[in-house]
């Protein structure tokens, strides 16, 4: 998004991590990328903890930790935001917005960025994110879906829907490969990798001559889950067939060669890699019960949306993988859906945003 923007606007990137100082995706060198190496951990002092352990609630525990934690954050972020002097600031989370609004002495807008479904973002919602959210100029989230929920909670002053960018190539895959692809972090209850392996070790009888690549970061070393996923590969014989195939930035040919794209999770907030994977005409296969997905994937046109479980995700898989004609078929509605989240549409329409904002429309 900073390296976009900075094709036309002056950008700051202000990042406060624990580790590691580089973005993992390219950024414009036009971008002034500021990385705080000394970021607040969430160490709480001995008195915090005493403290918190009298707040039976959750609500009452996340509220607790707020009133600690926030004016620290807010301490860093303010020096920075003095310095820049920005026209508006882009607040990547709802918890960085209500530190901005609530604990830095700016009189800047602020716009809040949900990345995840309005329904996570929103659980266990505490009075002074409530209050961020009222205060905020304006409550950017990624589907039409999220609106009303955000409307229920709060009383957003501007509140707009703005989906992820992808850049949607001219080339789309043959479809010709015996592949599947699945791209995601390991994740055992949102990404759901092994309901994929399972699926996978039940068609493979059937479908001998297909192939299952699996990209995301995950160590078998040091996570439990990806171990667990391993293994199962494992006890199902399927190590010749299924591939771990860790990160990549050269996600388009990736994806590319590859003749449907599967994706078992519970919970996205847009699920940017079925939208690439659809821009290069890959037909989908996802849970009726996700969000986003459900939006994203239209059952029977650009690929096949199934109840929960692993095997009406096999039967899913299955329809697609038996006929190339309807891969076809699937493949060419799937890049024409994902033209709706073009790069060049998404940021004409951040920038109208960040212009109306700036001067108080």
């Amino acid at each position: 998004m900073a390296s976009a923007l900075s094709a036309k606007y002056d950008v700051t990137a202000l990042a406060m991590t624990q580790r590691g100082g580089k973005p993992f995706f390219y950024m414009s060198p036009k971008v002034h990328f500021i990385h705080m190496d000394h970021c607040y951990g969430k160490q709480k002092n001995l008195v915090h903890k005493i403290l918190r352990s009298f707040r039976i609630r959750k609500l009452q525990r996340r509220s607790y930790d707020q009133q600690y934690e926030d004016p620290i954050w807010g301490a860093m972020m303010e020096p920075v935001i003095r310095q820049t002097n920005p026209d508006v600031i882009v607040a990547f989370s709802l918890d960085l917005a209500r530190m901005i609004l609530q604990w830095t002495d700016t009189c800047k807008p602020v716009i809040v960025m949900f990345h995840q479904s309005s329904e996570t973002v929103l659980k266990n919602l505490t009075p002074a994110s409530k209050r961020a959210l009222e205060e905020a100029a304006c409550v950017q989230v990624l589907m039409k879906s999220d609106l009303p929920v955000v409307q229920k909670r709060a009383a957003c002053r501007r509140l707009v829907c703005i989906p992820n960018a992808i850049v949607v190539p001219e080339y789309a895959s043959s479809l010709k490969n015996k592949k599947i692809v699945h791209m995601a972090r390991f994740n055992r209850n949102t990404k759901r990798q092994h309901l994929l392996i399972e699926a996978f070790r039940l068609l493979h009888p059937a479908f001998p001559g297909w192939k299952l690549e699996l990209w995301g970061d995950g160590d078998p070393d040091h996570d439990t889950y990806t171990k667990y996923c391993y293994d199962l590969v494992k006890q199902a014989g399927l190590e010749h067939e299924i591939s771990f195939c860790g990160t990549t930035r050269q996600v388009e040919e990736v994806l590319s060669e590859g003749s449907i794209f599967a994706f078992p999770s519970s919970e996205e907030g847009m699920g940017i890699c079925l939208a690439e994977a659809m821009a290069v005409g890959l037909p989908a296969v996802g849970y009726r019960s996700c969000h986003a997905v459900n939006e994203i994937i239209r059952d029977k046109g650009n690929g096949f949306l199934c109840e929960d479980g692993v095997e009406p995700f096999a039967e899913a898989l299955r329809r697609l993988m038996s006929d190339e004609g309807l891969r076809k078929k699937m493949g060419y509605e799937a890049k024409r859906t994902a033209e709706a989240y073009e790069a060049s549409k998404i940021w004409g329409k951040w920038g109208i945003l960040l212009e109306e904002t700036a001067s108080g429309r």
